[in-house]
């Protein structure tokens, strides 16, 4: 963002001033899959999100998600009720992608009792007013599966992991692009326990949100409008979704 204080003086042609900080701006040549990373995260930290380059484990996603819960519900949860709370149902052994995903979109609120007996409404979102939710992004975070996997860069709302996006420099074939969010979804799939009917299903729910996110990718950042156009080798962003 342009800040700047009062000029100390004005010609016809510049101006003098006493600050100037200039606005940052995406790289316009070409740019490495780090470059281009680097680029993405500062762009989402000048929109306000909170980057967290230190989070890139399991264990720690699921302690972040205990703060913003906190914070959400005005609650403290001791060490057994979130262990409960976790076990029960927020990531219940025997819930799939299609279960964690209704969650998401109509399950959202539950209703927790403490340990001291009192009942309390637990919100994953807020709704209604979407400025109360807490958006975060972190890169290179490591889950293992059937697959060892790493993805660039995850975007988490109220700690939760709702975006996963794949970076690739141009030149990369959109083949292998697709090939390795395929294989990244079947591992989410296969850690979810989706083998028991509702496997197909979901696969095409995962490649039909991947190919929409895709799209919304294009209209939102030039870069990837300019992957057949351009003739210098420009970076192009990819996001991968549930």
């Amino acid at each position: 963002m342009v800040d700047y204080t009062k000029p100390i003086a004005e010609f016809n042609t510049f101006i003098v001033l006493d600050k100037y900080t200039q606005e940052w701006k995406a790289s316009e040549g070409y740019q490495s899959e780090s470059d281009l990373e680097r680029d993405f995260i500062q762009d989402l930290r000048n929109q306000g999100y909170e980057y967290l380059p230190r989070l890139a484990t399991p264990e720690a996603l699921l302690a972040n998600v205990r703060v913003q819960l906190q914070a959400l519900n005005d609650v403290v949860f001791a060490d057994g009720e979130w262990s409960r709370f976790v076990e029960t149902w927020l990531d219940k052994p025997s819930d799939g992608i299609v279960e964690k995903t209704r969650k998401i979109h109509d399950d959202y609120v539950h209703d927790f009792v403490f340990d001291d007996g009192r009942i309390q409404n637990i919100y994953l979102l807020d709704k209604k007013n979407i400025a109360r939710n807490k958006v975060q992004v972190i890169k290179q975070f490591e889950q293992a599966g059937s697959h060892a996997n790493r993805y660039d860069v995850t975007i988490l709302v109220n700690g939760l992991p709702l975006v996963q996006v794949e970076l690739k420099k141009r030149g990369v074939a959109i083949r292998f692009i697709c090939d390795l969010a395929g294989r990244n979804m079947l591992t989410r799939a296969h850690v979810a326990n989706l083998t028991q009917g509702r496997y197909p299903r979901c696969l095409l729910a995962c490649l039909l949100a991947c190919l929409l996110a895709c799209l919304l990718a294009c209209l939102r950042y030039p870069c990837v409008r300019r992957m057949s156009a351009a003739s210098h080798d420009n970076s192009c962003i990819v996001f991968c979704g549930r």
